[in-house]
């Protein structure tokens, strides 16, 4: 399994390996939230898993936001190979004069893993000009052997570099990676940092790695909640929060905080949701294997409750199990969506507290 580079980066911080400052994001909103954080010029990245993006516009330098917004929507735009950019890494521009080429991968025909290295970065492994490459059995090159390279290579920061050397060794043997490289690497102030990140991870491992597994996961949730316009974010914890406005999702993460539980996730209907929309919000929370119970907090508007309580009968004739559900409905249509969902036992509060007052006594 290949990982997004942005996956990648975040193996790397995890292994001691220096990336560029960075944000993932999916939509104009996401992307101002980034250039907040980060000073021009800044680099957008598509983040697709097949190769030659930057031949194809993928990767885009950006002096200002006006250029980011373009850059944004230019890539957003390019299909790669039949995969279309969902995501793209904004990342901190860092100027640099040289750049290095660092990989470990596993050598099938040889039954043991290879280590290059290359004062030439930017370019592919295979054409590289001069490289340095050892080998072992078990992919494990420590920093020994990795100042004997940057000896060999003549670079000056030899220390920093056999550090980076062993700390990619160990997310190798870390993660069962096929593939670890970073091409370009660079040194900034005698640090080195990869620019851009590859890692391939051996199918037959996965299992010993369920939260790679839980990345994929979460993509398929991403693609869903696209689908039916609704905006999904994983938290940390074990009820599922669902709501009608960015505002009262983050209200009710708050209560349901303060009542002495943990949200699963932010997922947020938004204004006028369909029948269609609360139904696929409500499977998704329903589905997801690491929540307990669900806190649905509803204030209709230009949202009718009816459209809610349709789409939990729907859900209750598909046959779904559903998980216990605490339910709020205030606002347009409430009166009628307690008037429909009386007869199937699903218990309505008007206020939201009233809820999670039920919660507490039952879990």
């Amino acid at each position: 399994m290949r990982l997004y580079e942005f996956e990648a980066k975040r193996y790397f911080k995890d292994y001691r390996i220096n990336v560029p400052k960075g944000k993932v994001v999916s939509n104009l909103q996401d992307l101002d939230e980034a250039i907040k954080d980060l000073q021009f010029p800044i680099v957008l990245k598509a983040q697709v898993l097949v190769g030659g993006r930057g031949k194809k516009g993928g990767v885009r330098i950006a002096k200002n936001k006006e250029e980011a917004l373009k850059a944004f929507e230019d890539i957003k735009g390019i299909n790669f190979d039949g995969e279309e950019t969902s995501l793209i890494l904004v990342e901190e521009y860092i100027d640099h004069k040289e750049e290095y080429y660092l990989s470990i991968t596993l050598n099938r025909t040889e039954n043991n893993y290879m280590l290059i290295a290359s004062k030439e970065g930017g370019v592919d492994v295979e054409a590289l000009k001069s490289k340095v490459v050892r080998k072992d059995p078990l992919g494990r090159f420590n920093r020994n052997i990795g100042e004997e390279i940057g000896e060999a290579l003549g670079l000056r920061e030899k220390r920093n570099f056999s550090l980076l050397v062993e700390n990619l060794s160990n997310l190798v043997e870390g993660l069962e990676a096929e593939l670890a490289e970073i091409n370009p690497l660079i040194l900034k102030e005698d640090e080195f940092i990869a620019l851009d990140a590859k890692v391939i991870v051996d199918d037959n491992s996965l299992f010993r790695h369920p939260e790679l597994s839980n990345i994929r996961r979460l993509e398929k949730i991403e693609e869903e909640s696209k689908k039916y316009g609704f905006s999904y974010v994983k938290l940390e914890g074990d009820i599922a929060v669902i709501g009608n406005g960015a505002g009262l999702v983050l209200a009710s993460l708050d209560l349901v905080n303060d009542f002495g539980f943990k949200p699963a996730c932010f997922l947020d209907l938004g204004g006028g949701a369909s029948k269609d929309r609360a139904l696929a919000a409500l499977k998704l929370a329903n589905s997801l294997p690491f929540t307990r119970a669900i806190f649905m907090n509803i204030f209709g508007g230009i949202t009718n409750c009816v459209e809610v309580a349709n789409a939990l009968i729907d859900l209750i004739k598909e046959g779904e199990r559903l998980k216990p559900l605490y339910l709020r409905l205030s606002g347009t249509g409430a009166k009628e969506a307690l008037e429909i969902l009386k007869p199937l036992g699903i218990e309505v509060f008007n206020r939201a507290e009233e809820a999670l007052e039920k919660m507490r006594r039952e879990l």
